[in-house]
C-alpha cells in the first residue's frame, strides 16, 4: 500500500439502519470485487469528491483519485470505530479492538473519521483503547500503590476528591451513591445528576456501558488515556474536576464536579446563547470574564501537555454562574507536544468565545477578522470587541514551538481587555 498522511471524512446515509450493499451514499457504483475477491461495500465519499472508502471484510481501502497513471492511491484502516455520535478519529493501529463493521451490517452513524497511523495522536499500541474491568482495576491497584495520598482505592476503582466519600470499601450505586435526573447524552454515554450518600453533595457522574444495547461487547468506548490525563488536571476554576472513576454493572462511571448555574445544573454554551432574549446584550465585563476564563483553562490543560479536542463542539463548555466557563468532556483527551497538536483546541476554544459574543455559530475555520467584523455590526457596545477578536485571531500566526503557550497569551490578552475596562470606570488606565 502506498503510504500517505490523510484525514478521511466518510459520511454515512442520513437514514438510520440504512445497508451498504454495492452503491455509496451519492449513489456512485462500488466495484464488486477487491484485489483478493472479496466483496467491497462503498461507505461514501470522503470530503474530497475524488475520494471514496470501501469496505472489505475488517479492512477499510480509501482510493483517491490523484492523477496518476493508476489514478488511485490506497491507504488500509482497520477495524473503523463506528459512533452514534458526531464524529470519532480512529487510526489503523489504534482503534478500539472489535470496532470494524460486519459485511452488509446495519449502522446508525452519520460521519467518521479515519486518520493514517502517521497522523493519528492515537497511541501506536493501542493499548489505550483496550479498556475492560481487569485493566482498570489493575492501573486503580497500581496507583495506590505509587500515589497513595492522591486516591483512595475502593472495590469498584478509584476515588480522588472528598467530595465523595465512602463510608466502606464499597462504592455502589444505592448504597453510597443515588443516580438522580440525566442532564445529558453524547457519543459514549449519558450523564446524570447524582448524589453521595455519605456527604449529600450533589455532582455528575457519566455512565459509559462497556456493552452496545444489543448486549455486544465494544471495549476502548471507555479510555484508560482519560483516566489518567484528566485526574492529572486535578481542581481548576475553569476546568471539570474528576472525582473518581468507578466499574458497576457492565459499564464505567465517571464521578465528577456537577457546574452549577445558580443552584441549578449548567447550561452548555450553545444552549445558553439560544436561550438569551434577543433585545438583552451580554455585559462585556460579563464576555471577557467568560473568555478570560475560558482561555486560562485552555492553557492550564496545555502546560500540562493536555489537548482536549473537542472544543470544536460547544457544547463541550458549561457556562456557570458569574459567566465562569467551564471545560467538559474529555474523551478525546491527548497528551501532545507538538505545535500542530494544540491547533484544534485554539480555534475550536476561539469558535466558542466568538459564539457568545456574536450569538453566532460557525466553524472554527471560518472565523476570519472579515466575519467577526460583519457579525458584530450594530450589535451595540459589543462592537468594541472587535479590535481584541481581531487580536485573538492574530495570536493563530505564532512562532513556531510557542503553540503550547497560545492559550495563555488569550487569556492575558482578554483579561489585559477586562482590567482597562474596569479601571476606566475609576478614571485610571491599565498598561
Amino acid at each position: 500500500m502506498a503510504e500517505r498522511n490523510m484525514a478521511q471524512k466518510v459520511h454515512f446515509h442520513e437514514d438510520e439502519g440504512q445497508r451498504f450493499d454495492k452503491v455509496d451514499n451519492h449513489g456512485h457504483d462500488a466495484p464488486d470485487l477487491d484485489a483478493d475477491g472479496k466483496n467491497l461495500i462503498s461507505i461514501g465519499e470522503g470530503a474530497d469528491s475524488k475520494e471514496t472508502s470501501y469496505y472489505s471484510g475488517n479492512t477499510y481501502l480509501v482510493h483517491e483519485d490523484n492523477g496518476t497513471s493508476d489514478g488511485s492511491l490506497e491507504k488500509e484502516v482497520e477495524n473503523l470505530t463506528i459512533s452514534n455520535g458526531d464524529d470519532l478519529e480512529a487510526s489503523a493501529e489504534s482503534a478500539p479492538l472489535g470496532a470494524g463493521l460486519e459485511q452488509g451490517q446495519r449502522v446508525s452513524s452519520k460521519e467518521i473519521y479515519a486518520a493514517s497511523s502517521s497522523n493519528s495522536l492515537f497511541p501506536s499500541d493501542g493499548a489505550e483503547w483496550k479498556l475492560d474491568e481487569s485493566t482498570f482495576l489493575d492501573y486503580a491497584d497500581e496507583q495506590c500503590r505509587s500515589t497513595p495520598r492522591r486516591c483512595r482505592r475502593v472495590t469498584q476503582g478509584l476515588i480522588y476528591n472528598k467530595v465523595i466519600s465512602p463510608t466502606s470499601q464499597e462504592y455502589r450505586q444505592g448504597k453510597e451513591w443515588k443516580l438522580g435526573e440525566c442532564l445529558g447524552s453524547g457519543t459514549f454515554g449519558e450523564v446524570y445528576k447524582c448524589e453521595s450518600l455519605s456527604t449529600r453533595e450533589h455532582y455528575a457522574v457519566k455512565k459509559v456501558p462497556t456493552t452496545s444495547p444489543d448486549g455486544q461487547e465494544r471495549p476502548g468506548w471507555a479510555r484508560l488515556e482519560e483516566i489518567k490525563l484528566w485526574q492529572k488536571l486535578g481542581n481548576h476554576p475553569n476546568v471539570c474536576e474528576l472525582y473518581g472513576v468507578t466499574y458497576e454493572d457492565k459499564a464505567f462511571w465517571f464521578h465528577m464536579e456537577l457546574v452549577k448555574f445558580a443552584e441549578d445544573p449548567a447550561p452548555n454554551l450553545p444552549a445558553y446563547v439560544t436561550n438569551l432574549n434577543p433585545n438583552k446584550q451580554i455585559p462585556i465585563v460579563g464576555l471577557l470574564k467568560a473568555g478570560g476564563g475560558l482561555f486560562e483553562g485552555l492553557g492550564y490543560m496545555h502546560q500540562q501537555e493536555s489537548t482536549h479536542r473537542d472544543l470544536s463542539n460547544a457544547k463541550n463548555v458549561m457556562v456557570g454562574t458569574g459567566f465562569q466557563l467551564k471545560i467538559i468532556d474529555f474523551s478525546f483527551i491527548r497528551t501532545a507536544t507538538e505545535d500542530k497538536h494544540f491547533d484544534k483546541d485554539l480555534k475550536g476554544g476561539l469558535a466558542c468565545f466568538f459564539q457568545l459574543v456574536t450569538r453566532k455559530k460557525k466553524d472554527p475555520d471560518n472565523w476570519t477578522s472579515k466575519a467577526l467584523e460583519n457579525c458584530l455590526k450594530d450589535k451595540g457596545d459589543v462592537q468594541l470587541l472587535l479590535p481584541l477578536c481581531q487580536q485573538l485571531i492574530s495570536h493563530l500566526d505564532y512562532p513556531s514551538g510557542r503553540a503550547i503557550n497560545v492559550a495563555r497569551w488569550m487569556a492575558e490578552d482578554i483579561n489585559r481587555w477586562l482590567a482597562n475596562i474596569l479601571l476606566e470606570t475609576q478614571g485610571v488606565k491599565h498598561n
